[in-house]
């Protein structure tokens, strides 16, 4: 395996800590059912351990991809080495395959943030997959686009519905 087979440190909001390519060293067992919608998955060419990185979750995320590490489909383990124990039953032979990368929280964070500088909150600086939803406005010729999130907008709210919120 090469370097090029690498993913980029971030996956779909998750920070790549491990990955695997699978090749013909590997086979597919079969055993894994995995549905994507109402499709079975089947066997994927690349398998990627992620956490997220906004959330702090309990689990792990394996992330089953294509060859151009778009996610496909995702199951969770509580930890890496179980996300490893499954894909082991899954595709047999793909232990001695992984690679650790283990991307950091900071350096995932500052992908996201390059990637979506201009879809941040315009008032708190946070990016979309670290609120629950962000509310934005087209621009127009003259202006630029504002994002709030819903974070702010409960803020705001609770400002413009407190007592001390008559004209000052």
């Amino acid at each position: 395996m090469n370097r090029t087979d690498a993913p980029p440190p971030v996956l779909d909001g998750a920070r790549v800590i491990a990955y695997a390519v699978v090749d013909a060293d590997v086979r597919w067992t079969g055993r894994q059912v995995l549905y994507v919608g109402d499709k079975l998955l089947g066997a994927v060419p690349r398998l990627a351990i992620c956490q997220n990185v906004f959330r702090d979750n309990e689990y792990f995320l394996l992330f089953h991809c294509d060859d151009d590490w778009n996610v496909l489909g995702v199951s969770t383990g509580a930890t890496v080495e179980d996300n490893m124990a499954s894909a082991e039953r899954w595709y047999e032979g793909i232990t001695p395959k992984w690679i650790r990368i283990d991307t950091t929280r900071e350096a995932a964070e500052k992908v996201l943030r390059d990637r979506g500088a201009d879809s941040c909150c315009s008032f708190c600086g946070n990016l979309e997959l670290q609120v629950d939803h962000m509310f934005s406005m087209t621009p127009t010729d003259s202006t630029k686009a504002v994002h709030i999130c819903s974070d702010c907008v409960e803020k705001l709210h609770k400002l413009a519905t407190s007592e001390d919120a008559g004209g000052s």
